[in-house]
């Protein structure tokens, strides 16, 4: 074979293996993506979270991802809630700062997904570390 031809071949076989990275057919992961669930479809790194899906008076709005991955993904946000005083009609929007870890990675529905949220026990107003995310309708 002369020179031009093995280039040419060597071209030819570059230019295949670069389409099949960019397209992610070569050595793709057949991993499904992680998402969590915000009370309307799982997500993957949403950037708000709903957490009382009933009447959207607690949700993590402006989250920031600092880590995404097995077993667990870290963020920063602003948690706003209704204050519900003296109702929640007539309640207003308190905002404060939070760094939470999303955790309970399992699979549902066919899909990987972050079922728990893990934070300081003022931000899920349940007295606990914890908040289980509603994954109900998957």
């Amino acid at each position: 074979m002369n020179t031009s031809r093995t280039v040419l071949a060597t071209l030819t076989a570059l230019g295949a293996l670069g389409g099949a990275l960019l397209s992610g057919s070569a050595g793709a992961s057949t991993q499904p993506t992680t998402k969590v669930y915000d009370c309307s479809r799982p997500l993957a790194h949403p950037r708000e979270i709903v957490l009382t899906c009933a009447d959207a008076n607690r949700s993590l709005t402006s989250i920031s991802w600092t880590h995404w991955g097995a077993p667990s993904a870290q963020g920063r946000a602003i948690l706003e809630w209704n204050t519900c005083t003296p109702s929640c009609a007539a309640g207003h929007l308190e905002r404060r700062a939070v760094s939470f870890s999303a955790t309970g990675l399992t699979t549902r529905g066919g899909q990987r997904l972050y079922i728990r949220l893990v934070g300081p026990t003022w931000a899920w107003q349940n007295g606990t570390t914890h908040f289980s995310l509603p994954t109900k309708a998957l």
